[in-house]
C-alpha cells in the first residue's frame, strides 16, 4: 500500500516548446567523435506549475510568538498534560514559540490586538473582547469552569470572551489597552472602562487594603463626565486623553509617572498633567513601563516619569520627572506617531524615518547601546535602497518592554531589542541589535508587543 507521503498531487499543464529538433555530440575516450540524434522536441513532455489565483479578500489572520508557559499565546496545545499525570503539572509542553504561528482558535473578524504582562486581549469587530493568559488579577474578566462556578482560573489558554456588562448604549468597544495587571477599554461614546488590580489606583476607583481581585472582576467607569478619545495603560498607572485634547492620569507615582507635580505614591483620582503640558492640544500618548510620552497636534514631544536610564535626559539629568517637559527633538520631517517601552524610546515621522533613544539594544548595532538625543536608524535596515531611489517606507512603529517593531509601505515586519522567550519571531532566542525581517508571507497590518510575547495581526498575502 501506497504511503501518504510518498504521493504528493501537482497540479500542472503540458506546453509545447518552440523547437523542433535536438542534437547533441559525446566524446568517448579512444573512439572517434560521434554524432548521436535526440528525439524530436515535440516528443518530449515539458511542464510548468499553474499558478493559483490570489484571493481578492483580505482574511484577517492572527500569529503569535514568544514565551508560550503562560497562555498568552492562545495556543492550548502548547500546554498539553502528560498522559500519565491526571493532576499533575504541565509537563512535555512548548515553552517558547520562536517562529509566528497562526492562532486558529479564534474565529472572529479582528480589529486590534493588544498585548500585555503574560497575557493577551483581542478586540473583534464587533466590538467583543477575548482575553487569554494570566488572569490573576482579573483583568480578563471572571472566568470559571462548570465544576467551580465560584473559582476564577488565573490562567486563560485559549481565546476566551470577556463578559463586561457594560449599559446597552456603551456595550461597543472601539480601542483597548493593557498594562502588568489592568486592561483599559473605550467604548462608542467616547467613555474609558478600567478592571483588574487596583493596588495603586490604576483602575481609578478607591484604593481597598488588602482586596482580592480574583474573586470578582469590577469593571469601573472613569470620569463619570468626561468623554475621552485615547486611554492607555503603563506598568501600574494609566494615562487618558480627553477630548479636548487634555492629557489625565492616574495610578501609581513613584517615578514621577503621572506628571502632576505631587509627591505621593499612588492616586485613584484622575490628575492633571502639570508642567509643559499647560495649554497644549496632544493628539497621542505612549507608555508601557514608567515612562510617559505626549504628542502635541503640532508635531511637539512632550515627556515625563522614570529618566534612570537617560529617556528624558536631553532636558534633565534628574532620575525622574515629575511634570510634562518639552523635549527639544530635531528630526526631519514632522513626527506622527510616538512610542516608550521601560529604557528606549522611538519616533517615527512622516517621511517614513525612525528614530530611537534611551538604553538598550535602539537598532544601530551592538556598540551603540545608549543615547540621549533621537538617533536616525539607516532606511537600508529595513529594506530601503538608495541606489534603487526607493524612498524610507515605515509605516507604523511599535514598542514593548525592550523591544521594538516596524511595518513598512509593503506590509513586511521588522523587529529588534531583546528577544525574550523568542519574541522577536526570528526562529532563535538570541537579542538583536539592529531590525530584522521577519519571514510571514503575510502582509502585516498591526503588531503587539508584550514584555515577552508578540502578536501580528495579517491581511491577505503579498
Amino acid at each position: 500500500m501506497m504511503s501518504a507521503l510518498s504521493y504528493v498531487p501537482i497540479t500542472c499543464r503540458r506546453i509545447k516548446p518552440e523547437s523542433t529538433r535536438l542534437t547533441q555530440r559525446y566524446n568517448y575516450p579512444k573512439r572517434n567523435l560521434i554524432t548521436k540524434e535526440l528525439p524530436s522536441a515535440d516528443d518530449v513532455p515539458r511542464f510548468e506549475f499553474v499558478k493559483n489565483k490570489p484571493s481578492k479578500k483580505k482574511v484577517s489572520r492572527i500569529f503569535v510568538c514568544g514565551h508560550a508557559f503562560t497562555g498568552a499565546l492562545g495556543i492550548p496545545s502548547f500546554l498539553r498534560r502528560h498522559r500519565k499525570w491526571k493532576h499533575g503539572d504541565l509537563l512535555n509542553a512548548r515553552k517558547y514559540q520562536r517562529l509566528p504561528y497562526q492562532l486558529k482558535e479564534l474565529k472572529v473578524k479582528v480589529k486590534q490586538v493588544v498585548a500585555g504582562y503574560g497575557y493577551s486581549v483581542v478586540l473583534s469587530t464587533n466590538g467583543k473582547l477575548y482575553g487569554m493568559g494570566i488572569n490573576s488579577h482579573c483583568q480578563l474578566g471572571f472566568q470559571a469552569t462548570q465544576q467551580e462556578p465560584r473559582q476564577n482560573l488565573d490562567f486563560i489558554i485559549h481565546p476566551t470572551l470577556m463578559q463586561l456588562n457594560l449599559p446597552p448604549s456603551e456595550c461597543l468597544i472601539v480601542k483597548v489597552s493593557a498594562g502588568q495587571s489592568h486592561v483599559a477599554m473605550l467604548s462608542n461614546t467616547g467613555r474609558a472602562y478600567i478592571m483588574g488590580n487596583n493596588s495603586s489606583g490604576q483602575c481609578a476607583r478607591h484604593i481597598i487594603d488588602g482586596e482580592v481581585y480574583n474573586k470578582q472582576a469590577i469593571l469601573n467607569k472613569v470620569g463619570s463626565d468626561l468623554k475621552f478619545k485615547a486611554v492607555v495603560c503603563g506598568k501600574s498607572h494609566t494615562l487618558c486623553l480627553t477630548d479636548s485634547g487634555d492629557v489625565m492620569s492616574v495610578g501609581l507615582n513613584c517615578d514621577g509617572q503621572l506628571g502632576n507635580g505631587g509627591d505621593h505614591m499612588t492616586h485613584s483620582s484622575l490628575q492633571s498633567v502639570h508642567g509643559d503640558l499647560q495649554g497644549v492640544k496632544v493628539t497621542l500618548l505612549a507608555t508601557f513601563g514608567d515612562t510617559s510620552l505626549a504628542l502635541s497636534n503640532n508635531g511637539e514631544v512632550f515627556g515625563w516619569g522614570n529618566s534612570e536610564f537617560r529617556q528624558l535626559g536631553m532636558v534633565s539629568d534628574e532620575p525622574q520627572l515629575n511634570v510634562a517637559r518639552h523635549l527639544p527633538i530635531q528630526v526631519e520631517g514632522t513626527i506622527k506617531q510616538i512610542v516608550c517601552g521601560q529604557s528606549m524610546c522611538g519616533l517615527l515621522t512622516d517621511k517614513g524615518l525612525v528614530y530611537t533613544w534611551g538604553y538598550g539594544n535602539i537598532g544601530l548595532g551592538p556598540v551603540k547601546t545608549q543615547s540621549i538625543n533621537p538617533l536616525l536608524i539607516p532606511p537600508s535596515f529595513f529594506g530601503s535602497s538608495v541606489n534603487d531611489g526607493d524612498q524610507p517606507s515605515i509605516t507604523k512603529l511599535y514598542s514593548g518592554l525592550k523591544h521594538f517593531a516596524a511595518i513598512n509601505k509593503h506590509g513586511e515586519l521588522y523587529t529588534w531589542g531583546s528577544n525574550t522567550g523568542g519574541c522577536l519571531g526570528l526562529g532563535h532566542m538570541w537579542d538583536h541589535s539592529f531590525p530584522m525581517k521577519v519571514i510571514l508571507g503575510k502582509y502585516v497590518d498591526n503588531v503587539a508587543l508584550g514584555v515577552d510575547h508578540t502578536l501580528i495581526l495579517t491581511k491577505g498575502s503579498f
